[in-house]
């Protein structure tokens, strides 16, 4: 025992004397934690600029124009008139999307025909995209109901009939676990996960390149050193980031510790297992730079577990992450209980046991 308690604080002091695994491990979890939480914290985009064709200049298409600018989500930049000037401000960035108003717009409406406006968007930036697209198109099919509405009660004495043939459903929509449909809230709980996974792999991985192995008693002492360090960056991140940024808030707060320290010992084991194949410093960080983007990607999360191949979701279950993503974002954002969680759970203590044989088997062959 106390060569295991030598090593660990032979270990933390190795890791308060190099700058450049205390900059991983302790700099780069809180700095990138903020960065990313501040960059979604707007969870929704606003005032997206668009450049508006209008050929008809009529008053039923600056009645749109007008419905169009009343939201918050994009406003109306420019105002040209013709459909390649618009373009070019598109080329440019300068706007996101045009909106073409026909020239034959009035006409077509006020002779009770279809009319036809035609949305470009820049597909570029996704969420871009999604929110323009989302909001454009509820403003079109909105003026399409009241135009709708105004053709049915010029043919029928009552006002409830035509509002009746126009909505002939009550639709009533509850967005659920994620209220305000922020990105962000989406997404960052499950960059927090593997922000740990990957800080704590790259810095496990610089301080034992170049040795192949260590005897059981370093192995251990080296485990414990990083979980102790580890921990108070583990409640920064899920505990003061989260509130400091309004993540999701739910399940119990047992519960999400209990998992979030099952995961963080498989990280530790996982890191010590795989940080044999370094030789040197440098490798960690090039493994940190090509897979980070991937594994987020492969979790199920960001990417539709059901869009991928079963044999590429089959190998994100090797990292600890990708569990710990869905399990985290059950508990946390759903609100789940750890019953509810059970397979991530299962799979967590799986790779519990397999990185530690690994780990174990390695420093008995020291």
């Amino acid at each position: 025992m106390k060569r295991i308690y030598d090593e660990v604080v032979s270990t933390l002091r190795r890791i308060g004397h190099d700058e450049g695994i205390l900059l991983v491990m302790v700099g780069a979890p809180l700095i990138y934690a903020t960065i990313y939480s501040a960059a979604y914290a707007p969870e929704v985009i606003r005032e997206v600029p668009i450049a508006w064709v209008d050929l008809s200049h009529s008053p039923e298409s600056r009645s749109l124009a007008q419905k169009v600018a009343g939201g918050s989500a994009c406003r109306i930049a420019y105002a040209v008139p013709d459909l390649e000037e618009a373009r070019h401000l598109l080329y440019a960035r300068e706007v996101y999307g045009i909106v073409f108003i026909p020239p034959n717009f009035a006409e077509q409406i006020n002779g009770l025909q279809q009319s036809s406006v035609t949305l470009f968007l820049d597909g570029g930036y996704f969420l871009i995209y999604r929110a323009l697209y989302s909001y454009l198109a509820t403003m079109l099919t909105s003026e399409r109901i009241r135009v709708e509405v105004a053709r049915l009660i010029d043919h029928t004495p009552s006002f409830e009939s035509p509002v009746t043939n126009a909505y002939p459903l009550d639709e009533v929509q509850r967005t659920l676990f994620n209220p305000i449909t922020g990105y962000g809230s989406y997404v960052d709980p499950a960059i927090l996960i593997l922000i740990l996974q990957q800080t704590l792999w790259l810095g496990i991985g610089m301080l034992r390149a170049g040795k192949k192995t260590y005897a059981l008693w370093e192995t251990a002492g080296q485990g414990i050193a990083v979980v102790l360090l580890y921990l108070p960056t583990t409640l920064w991140l899920f505990a003061v980031n989260s509130q400091l940024f309004y993540l999701p808030n739910n399940g119990s707060p047992l519960s999400v510790m209990l998992f979030l320290l099952l995961y963080l010992l498989v990280v530790v084991l996982f890191a010590l297992a795989t940080s044999r194949f370094f030789r040197f410093r440098e490798e960690p960080l090039l493994l940190l730079f090509w897979c980070s983007i991937p594994l987020l990607m492969i979790s199920g999360v960001s990417f539709p577990q059901e869009s991928m191949p079963s044999w590429l979701y089959a190998i994100g279950r090797v990292f600890p992450s990708s569990p710990a993503i869905e399990g985290y974002i059950r508990l946390r954002s759903m609100g789940a209980s750890c019953y509810e969680i059970r397979e991530e759970i299962i799979l967590l203590f799986v790779q519990l046991l397999l990185y530690g044989m690994v780990v174990i088997r390695s420093a008995i062959k020291k």
